[in-house]
Parts: C-alpha cells; sequence; structure tokens
C-alpha cells in the first residue's frame, strides 16, 4: 500500500505512552524532585529505597506522559512565579472592583442629590405660580365687594 502524509502505512496514527496509561491529557502540577529514581533504588519496598511505592509510580507515569508529548509542570520555581502573577492579578482586580463600587456609588448619591433638587425647585416654582394665579384671579365681576347700603 501507498504511504500517506502522516508516514503511517494505513493511515492510523501511532498511540502516545499517555493514551496508553489513559491520563486522557490531564495537565497537573508536579513536586520537585520527581526524576527518574536512581539505579540503587530499585527495591519496591519503603525501607530498601527510601521512596514510597506511590512516588515510584508517580515518577513513572511523569516520565511517560513527558515521552508522551504532555507537558510537565514540576519547576518550582516557575509555579512560585505563576503563583505570584495570580496573587498580583487578584490584588489588582480586586482594588479595581473596590474603585468601581466607590464610583458607582458616588454616582448614584449625585443623581439622588441632583433630583431632590429638581424636585424642591419644581414645587418651589408651583408654590410660586399658584400665589401668583390667586393674586390675580381676586375680583369676580359683580360678586365682590363689600355692600354699602341697600338701594331702596
Amino acid at each position: 500500500s501507498k504511504v500517506q502524509a502522516g508516514g503511517r502505512a494505513n493511515g492510523k496514527r501511532k498511540a502516545l505512552a499517555g493514551d496508553l496509561m489513559g491520563s486522557g491529557g490531564v495537565k497537573r502540577p508536579r513536586a520537585a524532585g520527581c526524576g527518574i529514581l536512581a539505579a540503587g533504588s530499585g527495591g519496591s519496598s519503603s525501607a530498601a529505597g527510601g521512596v514510597s511505592e506511590e512516588s515510584q509510580m508517580d515518577v513513572w507515569q511523569s516520565a511517560l506522559e513527558k515521552a508522551g508529548g504532555i507537558k510537565q509542570r514540576d519547576d518550582q520555581k516557575l509555579l512560585k512565579r505563576m503563583l505570584k502573577r495570580k496573587e498580583r492579578s487578584k490584588k489588582k482586580s480586586q482594588r479595581e472592583w473596590k474603585a468601581r463600587v466607590k464610583t458607582v456609588r458616588n454616582e448614584m448619591l449625585e443623581r439622588q442629590t441632583k433630583r431632590r433638587e429638581n424636585l424642591e425647585a419644581r414645587m418651589t416654582k408651583s408654590k410660586a405660580k399658584a400665589a401668583r394665579a390667586k393674586a390675580r384671579s381676586g375680583d369676580r365681576a359683580g360678586f365682590e365687594g363689600k355692600k354699602q347700603k341697600f338701594l331702596n
């Protein structure tokens, strides 16, 4: 058969080491010092090599993932730097949020005072208008004035 663009004869992709272990591409941080074990500590007991079986499995899992092309996050210096960066961004967003809350509160107070002033001005204006109308409409022809004396 002909060789296709991927370099495989039948078009199937080669399984990666991570796929064989069933990791599913999960990226998780690694502890420092998770290198391949020394040749002298080949025993599986914790007393003989000083390394537990779980840590050995973790080391092998890390090695298989690295061989499979999955990124390893085990550099302590980079992890610390990343944590500091996250903390800085959290603090920055907290500062920005506090500033936003403060400006919103100030704007709301300004709108309330402006509304109150406008309502007071409208009330004084309407009261003055009513007083003028009352003063203007004082005389009704034929009805107003004090009766002096009877006609006959």
